[in-house]
Protein backbone atom coordinates (compact mmCIF):
# COMPACT_ATOMS: atom_id res chain seq x y z
CA UNK A 1 0.00 0.00 0.00
CA UNK A 2 2.81 2.33 0.81
CA UNK A 3 4.14 2.02 -2.17
CA UNK A 4 1.35 2.55 -4.59
CA UNK A 5 0.55 5.64 -2.43
CA UNK A 6 4.08 6.79 -3.08
CA UNK A 7 3.93 6.43 -6.84
CA UNK A 8 0.40 8.31 -7.14
CA UNK A 9 2.18 10.86 -5.40
CA UNK A 10 5.07 10.80 -7.48
CA UNK A 11 2.08 11.16 -10.60
CA UNK A 12 0.62 14.19 -8.91
CA UNK A 13 3.61 15.51 -8.09
CA UNK A 14 4.66 15.13 -12.01
CA UNK A 15 1.70 16.73 -13.00
CA UNK A 16 1.68 19.80 -11.05
CA UNK A 17 5.55 20.75 -11.45
CA UNK A 18 4.16 20.20 -15.57
CA UNK A 19 1.59 22.61 -14.58
CA UNK A 20 3.87 24.98 -13.08
CA UNK A 21 6.48 25.14 -15.53
CA UNK A 22 3.62 25.48 -18.39
CA UNK A 23 1.88 28.57 -16.74
CA UNK A 24 5.01 30.14 -16.46
CA UNK A 25 5.97 29.92 -20.03
CA UNK A 26 3.17 30.72 -22.22
CA UNK A 27 4.37 29.59 -25.54
CA UNK A 28 4.96 26.44 -24.12
CA UNK A 29 1.82 26.09 -22.53
CA UNK A 30 0.27 26.44 -25.89
CA UNK A 31 2.93 23.76 -27.21
CA UNK A 32 0.38 20.83 -29.37
CA UNK A 33 2.64 18.46 -27.66
CA UNK A 34 3.16 19.85 -24.00
CA UNK A 35 -0.93 20.03 -24.20
CA UNK A 36 -1.43 16.26 -25.03
CA UNK A 37 1.26 15.49 -22.35
CA UNK A 38 -0.64 17.21 -19.60
CA UNK A 39 -3.58 15.76 -20.45
CA UNK A 40 -2.50 12.56 -20.37
CA UNK A 41 -1.18 13.07 -17.13
CA UNK A 42 -4.82 14.44 -15.82
CA UNK A 43 -6.70 11.78 -17.63
CA UNK A 44 -4.33 8.80 -15.48
CA UNK A 45 -4.48 10.61 -12.19
CA UNK A 46 -8.46 10.95 -12.72
CA UNK A 47 -8.54 7.55 -13.48
CA UNK A 48 -6.63 6.24 -10.43
CA UNK A 49 -8.45 8.11 -8.28
CA UNK A 50 -11.62 6.20 -9.74
CA UNK A 51 -9.99 3.24 -9.19
CA UNK A 52 -8.74 4.11 -5.47
CA UNK A 53 -12.60 4.51 -4.50
CA UNK A 54 -13.06 1.66 -6.31
CA UNK A 55 -10.77 -0.06 -4.05
CA UNK A 56 -11.92 1.41 -0.88
CA UNK A 57 -15.57 0.49 -1.27
CA UNK A 58 -14.65 -2.92 -1.57
CA UNK A 59 -12.69 -2.91 1.48
CA UNK A 60 -14.96 -0.96 3.38
CA UNK A 61 -17.87 -3.28 2.61
CA UNK A 62 -15.09 -6.73 3.52
CA UNK A 63 -14.65 -4.73 7.00
CA UNK A 64 -17.76 -4.70 7.57
CA UNK A 65 -18.92 -8.44 6.35
CA UNK A 66 -16.12 -9.67 8.83
CA UNK A 67 -17.76 -7.64 11.65
CA UNK A 68 -21.15 -8.82 11.40
CA UNK A 69 -22.62 -11.71 11.68
CA UNK A 70 -22.12 -14.97 9.67
CA UNK A 71 -19.72 -13.16 8.27
CA UNK A 72 -17.71 -12.71 11.71
CA UNK A 73 -17.78 -16.18 12.04
CA UNK A 74 -15.98 -17.35 9.03
CA UNK A 75 -13.55 -14.71 9.96
CA UNK A 76 -12.41 -15.55 13.22
CA UNK A 77 -12.66 -19.09 12.03
CA UNK A 78 -10.01 -18.53 8.51
CA UNK A 79 -7.85 -15.39 10.24
CA UNK A 80 -9.53 -13.07 7.89
CA UNK A 81 -7.49 -9.87 8.72
CA UNK A 82 -8.95 -6.48 8.31
CA UNK A 83 -8.14 -4.72 5.11
CA UNK A 84 -6.31 -1.69 5.18
CA UNK A 85 -7.61 1.10 2.83
CA UNK A 86 -5.51 3.03 0.02
CA UNK A 87 -5.12 6.20 1.18
CA UNK A 88 -4.26 9.32 -0.39
CA UNK A 89 -1.64 12.43 0.14
CA UNK A 90 -3.27 14.92 2.71
CA UNK A 91 -5.00 17.32 0.86
CA UNK A 92 -2.97 20.85 0.17
CA UNK A 93 -3.99 24.02 -0.42
CA UNK A 94 -5.68 25.02 -3.48
CA UNK A 95 -2.54 26.85 -6.23
CA UNK A 96 -3.37 29.78 -7.44
CA UNK A 97 -4.36 28.27 -11.12
CA UNK A 98 -6.86 26.17 -9.21
CA UNK A 99 -7.92 29.19 -7.83
CA UNK A 100 -8.79 31.39 -10.13
CA UNK A 101 -10.38 28.63 -12.19
CA UNK A 102 -13.01 28.26 -8.96
CA UNK A 103 -13.05 32.11 -8.67
CA UNK A 104 -14.72 32.06 -11.89
CA UNK A 105 -16.82 29.57 -10.99
CA UNK A 106 -17.58 31.49 -7.65
CA UNK A 107 -21.66 31.72 -8.07
CA UNK A 108 -22.17 27.76 -8.39
CA UNK A 109 -19.00 26.72 -5.64
CA UNK A 110 -21.13 29.03 -3.58
CA UNK A 111 -24.45 26.94 -3.89
CA UNK A 112 -22.94 23.79 -3.71
CA UNK A 113 -21.07 24.89 -0.05
CA UNK A 114 -24.18 26.95 1.22
CA UNK A 115 -26.19 24.02 0.47
CA UNK A 116 -24.05 21.20 2.26
CA UNK A 117 -23.29 23.87 4.94
CA UNK A 118 -26.89 24.23 6.00
CA UNK A 119 -28.05 20.38 5.43
CA UNK A 120 -24.92 19.21 7.25
CA UNK A 121 -25.28 21.61 10.51
CA UNK A 122 -28.29 22.52 12.86
CA UNK A 123 -26.54 24.94 14.20
CA UNK A 124 -26.27 27.95 12.46
CA UNK A 125 -23.25 29.45 14.02
CA UNK A 126 -21.78 25.98 13.07
CA UNK A 127 -23.35 26.01 9.45
CA UNK A 128 -21.80 29.45 9.09
CA UNK A 129 -18.25 28.81 9.85
CA UNK A 130 -17.97 25.49 7.86
CA UNK A 131 -19.07 27.65 4.96
CA UNK A 132 -16.19 29.88 5.57
CA UNK A 133 -13.76 27.48 5.99
CA UNK A 134 -14.80 25.76 2.83
CA UNK A 135 -14.53 28.94 0.43
CA UNK A 136 -11.07 29.78 2.07
CA UNK A 137 -9.41 27.24 1.37
CA UNK A 138 -11.17 27.49 -2.45
CA UNK A 139 -9.02 30.88 -2.41
CA UNK A 140 -12.84 32.28 -2.51
CA UNK A 141 -14.44 35.13 -0.86
CA UNK A 142 -14.68 33.72 2.67
CA UNK A 143 -16.92 36.80 3.96
CA UNK A 144 -19.53 36.14 1.48
CA UNK A 145 -23.18 35.67 3.17
CA UNK A 146 -24.39 31.53 2.17
CA UNK A 147 -27.49 31.62 0.00
CA UNK A 148 -30.07 30.51 1.96
CA UNK A 149 -32.15 27.87 1.17
CA UNK A 150 -34.68 28.87 -1.76
CA UNK A 151 -32.07 30.04 -3.62
CA UNK A 152 -29.83 27.20 -3.58
CA UNK A 153 -32.54 24.74 -3.91
CA UNK A 154 -33.47 27.12 -7.03
CA UNK A 155 -30.27 27.10 -8.87
CA UNK A 156 -28.73 23.73 -7.34
CA UNK A 157 -28.99 21.65 -10.90
CA UNK A 158 -27.75 24.44 -13.26
CA UNK A 159 -24.75 25.05 -11.02
CA UNK A 160 -23.54 21.15 -10.84
CA UNK A 161 -24.01 21.48 -15.05
CA UNK A 162 -21.59 24.37 -14.69
CA UNK A 163 -19.19 22.80 -12.36
CA UNK A 164 -19.31 19.81 -14.44
CA UNK A 165 -17.46 21.71 -16.86
CA UNK A 166 -13.83 22.40 -14.74
CA UNK A 167 -10.65 20.37 -15.54
CA UNK A 168 -10.65 17.55 -13.21
CA UNK A 169 -8.05 18.96 -10.84
CA UNK A 170 -10.72 21.82 -10.08
CA UNK A 171 -13.70 19.37 -9.55
CA UNK A 172 -11.54 17.66 -6.97
CA UNK A 173 -10.91 20.34 -5.38
CA UNK A 174 -13.83 21.79 -5.15
CA UNK A 175 -14.88 18.36 -3.63
CA UNK A 176 -12.76 18.18 -0.76
CA UNK A 177 -13.65 21.96 0.27
CA UNK A 178 -17.36 20.11 0.30
CA UNK A 179 -16.15 17.53 2.28
CA UNK A 180 -14.61 20.17 4.67
CA UNK A 181 -17.91 21.59 4.94
CA UNK A 182 -19.35 18.11 5.86
CA UNK A 183 -16.41 16.82 8.52
CA UNK A 184 -16.05 20.72 10.27
CA UNK A 185 -18.18 19.41 13.07
CA UNK A 186 -16.55 16.62 13.52
CA UNK A 187 -18.62 14.07 11.72
CA UNK A 188 -20.49 12.81 8.41
CA UNK A 189 -23.70 11.24 8.66
CA UNK A 190 -25.63 8.87 6.16
CA UNK A 191 -27.38 11.76 4.49
CA UNK A 192 -24.29 14.08 4.33
CA UNK A 193 -22.17 11.19 2.64
CA UNK A 194 -24.89 9.92 0.11
CA UNK A 195 -24.94 14.04 -0.73
CA UNK A 196 -21.56 14.00 -1.67
CA UNK A 197 -21.25 10.87 -3.69
CA UNK A 198 -24.71 12.50 -5.78
CA UNK A 199 -22.27 15.64 -5.95
CA UNK A 200 -19.32 13.59 -7.21
CA UNK A 201 -21.28 12.33 -9.65
CA UNK A 202 -23.65 15.14 -11.03
CA UNK A 203 -19.74 16.91 -11.86
CA UNK A 204 -17.63 13.72 -13.34
CA UNK A 205 -15.76 13.64 -10.30
CA UNK A 206 -14.26 10.50 -7.68
CA UNK A 207 -15.71 10.87 -4.47
CA UNK A 208 -12.59 12.46 -1.80
CA UNK A 209 -10.82 10.01 0.63
CA UNK A 210 -12.43 11.71 3.89
CA UNK A 211 -9.71 10.46 6.24
CA UNK A 212 -7.48 12.62 3.82
CA UNK A 213 -9.20 15.96 3.90
CA UNK A 214 -10.07 15.25 7.68
CA UNK A 215 -5.94 15.04 8.00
Amino acid sequence: MQELNQAEQALSGALERLLAVAEAYPELKANETMSQLSEELTTTENRIAFARQAYNDAVTRYNTAREIFPGSIAAGSFQFGRAELLERAACGAATQEQKEALSAQQSPALTVLSALAELGHGDPFECRAAYAQAMGALGLDSQREPLPRHAWTRSMGDSLQTLAGLAPREKAKLLEAAAETMIHDGRVTLHEGELLRAMAAAIGCPVPDLGAVAA
